[in-house]
């Protein structure tokens, strides 16, 4: 799966399958030599969990869960200040870097992970974006695309996100 959808209907699905799908990297599955030498360097599963709360002044990062690396953090930091300037960000959510292809989905085709998925909670409270490492070694303005995109759309769809 592109998107873990939980209590959402197929057309939803759809809508969203079509957006990932303009999002080129996202739809793409991690490159296998990549996917390889992140699992080596990080291990499976989680990296670094972090949480975004709305301020006055934007996006705060919370570190949560692991480590955020430096480049990380700074790629993090651009993310959610593009993300704060949505209309209709939700006040908080979460980011979770990982290799697990669980999280991240699976390319029926290779087995690999793409790079980047949500997940929404069936109360459509709690909103995670999950970032496979490779993310960070794109092109800054595809780095800020992915979730900006992502977190536009469900905010978009979701009448209980606010600013």
């Amino acid at each position: 799966a592109l998107a873990h959808i939980e209590g959402k209907g197929l057309k939803d699905a759809e809508k969203i399958r079509c957006i990932l799908q303009r999002l080129n990297p996202l739809t793409a599955p991690v490159p296998k030599k990549a996917h390889r030498e992140a699992v080596k360097t990080y291990g499976t599963g989680t990296i670094a969990k972090a949480k975004a709360n709305l301020s006055k002044d934007g996006y705060s990062l919370t570190l949560e869960e692991g480590t955020l690396y430096y480049d990380w953090q700074v790629a993090l930091k651009r993310q959610t200040a593009s993300i704060s300037r949505l209309a209709r960000a939700p006040p908080s959510w979460y980011i979770e870097i990982t290799t697990d292809p669980e999280k991240l989905g699976r390319d029926p085709k290779t087995g690999l992970p793409f790079v980047a998925a949500y997940n929404i909670s069936p109360e459509k409270t709690l909103f995670i974006i999950f970032e496979h490492p490779y993310l960070f070694n794109l092109p800054m303005a595809r780095q800020l695309e992915i979730p900006s995109r992502l977190i536009k759309y469900i905010s978009e769809n979701q009448p209980t996100s606010s600013r």
